[in-house]
């Protein structure tokens, strides 16, 4: 068997995906991983010009108006004299360039495939960022790789009733990402300083960008709830578009350098409560919300108002989470039932359930299963 995919090399959450689908199909045959993230470097740009030079200018609009990614130039570099030889494959994204090409190749050796995505790409995607002509290109490319798929990996609930809608032949998988056991390293909390000292301390690990639901308004409210006399948010991590700047004049925000898991877990016990920022796109889910399980504090997830939400719907049966829509006028009263709460570690541990290692065998059994019929 032949593992064939796009997804970048490095450790984000599709390229840990990405590994453990190796991981998985390891048991079944021989794996062959294809794929890196490489950019042009006169796409990517060079550090010694500056983001306002004229060609990193011209870049930026030919990603945005025509690629289908930044990725797509380099991906038909490597893959266009691809020859395929494989019982099955899998294409995970993102990036989204590799499918349609790959998916083409595969289909001309009769060789089944199951698309592994993590977020909508454009036929599912309720709000895409790009113009006209990369939205065409978009469309047709994934009109084809949905075409001669034999089933989907999706990430939730919403992403696959609609690629069912739109493709009625796939079989379709819901799996979020897993945690490493590892880092299950959870303690009893070693107190706070919130209650005694009127002070609410919140933590936020990874990068801000994207979409996200009207976080401004939740630490708004939660500020003028006058519960606390002082509200910090320590953001581990890049804020790539200053979107926490406006927050600053609620509450006070601190930007941390970002730091291993295992420093997150061993530190977590200076913070009340994790928060998580759910997308906008309310069929999407942030991969970081199965990671917070891991943590020995409290967690609040921030979401749509949306009755279907998918971060909402995964959390719905999990403890020491507190779920607050972008709408709720209650959002100080249920932070501070939950820091207030004495969790216990069996309460704040994470779910067997949710570990790698239980979703590597399902999604390698998924994928055995799909393709075997083909």
């Amino acid at each position: 068997m032949t593992w064939s995919g796009g997804a970048p090399l490095h450790l984000s959450p599709r390229g840990q995906r990405a590994q453990h689908l190796v991981n998985a199909l390891k048991g079944y045959g021989t794996v062959e991983k294809l794929g890196g993230d490489k950019i042009p470097r006169w796409l990517a740009g060079n550090s010694t010009r500056t983001k306002s030079s004229w060609y990193r200018q011209l870049a930026h609009r030919l990603v945005h108006s025509v690629l289908v990614d930044k990725y797509e130039l380099s991906v038909w570099r490597e893959l266009h004299s691809w020859e395929p030889a494989a019982d099955a494959a899998v294409l995970v994204a993102f990036p989204f360039s590799p499918l349609s090409l790959a998916a083409r190749k595969l289909k001309q050796r009769r060789i089944p495939y199951v698309v592994d995505v993590g977020d909508p790409w454009i036929l599912t995607n309720p709000n895409p960022e790009s113009g006209p002509i990369k939205r065409w290109r978009a469309k047709r490319q994934e009109r084809r790789v949905w075409t001669s798929a034999a089933g989907a990996i999706v990430t939730t609930r919403t992403q696959g009733d609609a690629l069912k809608r739109l493709y009625p032949h796939l079989q379709v998988l819901v799996r979020a990402n897993g945690y490493n056991p590892s880092d299950n390293g959870h303690r009893p909390r070693r107190g706070t300083v919130s209650r005694a000292s009127g002070e609410l301390h919140l933590a936020h690990y990874g990068s801000i960008y994207g979409r996200r639901v009207n976080f401004y308004g939740v630490f708004q409210r939660l500020a003028e709830s006058g519960l606390w006399r002082k509200i910090t948010l320590h953001q581990h991590g890049a804020d790539w578009e200053s979107a926490l700047t406006p927050l600053e004049q609620w509450i006070d925000v601190k930007h941390v350098s970002p730091i291993t898991w295992a420093e997150v877990v061993a530190s977590a016990h200076m913070f009340d409560a994790a928060i998580v920022i759910g997308w906008r796109n309310p069929g999407q889910m942030p991969s970081k919300a199965v990671q917070y399980l891991t943590l020995p504090i409290p967690r609040v997830a921030m979401v749509t108002s949306d009755t279907d939400d998918s971060l909402a719907a995964y959390l719905a049966d999990k403890s020491g989470w507190a779920v607050v829509d972008d709408a709720s006028v209650a959002v100080g009263q249920t932070v501070a039932d939950l820091i207030s709460k004495k969790w216990t570690e069996a309460e704040l541990a994470a779910p067997e359930s949710e570990s790698w290692e239980h979703v590597e065998r399902l999604l390698g059994a998924f994928v055995i299963e799909a393709t075997s019929g083909r």
